[in-house]
């Protein structure tokens, strides 16, 4: 959250304003796309293991990757019923639900870095790749093995090869 000083000199907290191509990290973590760019790998683990990850962040993610909620409990490992309850509330993600998001938001920008564009990238996302078994990538990734999968997949793309 960014301090703006009011003109009555009180200090109080705004909400950075979302960008359509701001990375999904930054969504996720409620950050604007300047701060994300130093934030360090311990506060993120710290935030999925404290549970500092709320639902509305989650709901923003999946609103900003265009996911759909069936979408997404396959990559979360929840049920829609939980899904929606947490995004509907306060609640924070468990620890596991927070590690699968995380990795979601990292996938989803490594996408949009390697695609080059952002819509194409979500639309790769959904879409059954040989390299991956016929499975889409978002399937994927719901182990770690799958991720790196991915991850490869997306190696290939970006350095000209096919996948």
């Amino acid at each position: 959250m960014a301090h703006t000083r009011a003109p009555n000199g009180k200090t109080w907290l705004r909400k950075p304003k979302r960008r359509p191509n701001e990375p999904y990290i930054a969504v996720l973590f409620g950050l604007s796309a300047e701060t994300t760019s130093g934030f360090e790998l311990d506060v993120i683990r710290d935030a999925i293991i404290g549970g500092k990850i709320r639902g509305t962040q989650f709901k923003a993610l999946r609103k900003a990757m265009s996911l759909s909620v069936e979408q997404i409990t396959a990559v979360i490992g929840s049920s829609q019923r939980t899904i929606a309850r947490k995004e509907g509330g306060q609640a924070s993600l468990s620890p596991t639900e927070a590690d699968r998001a995380y990795r979601l938001a990292r996938i989803g920008d490594l996408a949009t870095e390697s695609i080059g564009d952002r819509v194409k990238a979500m639309r790769w996302l959904a879409t059954p790749n040989a390299y991956l078994g016929n499975q889409t990538p978002l399937a994927m990734l719901d182990t770690e093995l799958g991720t790196t999968y991915v991850e490869q997949s997306l190696a290939a793309i970006a350095y000209g090869g096919v996948a």
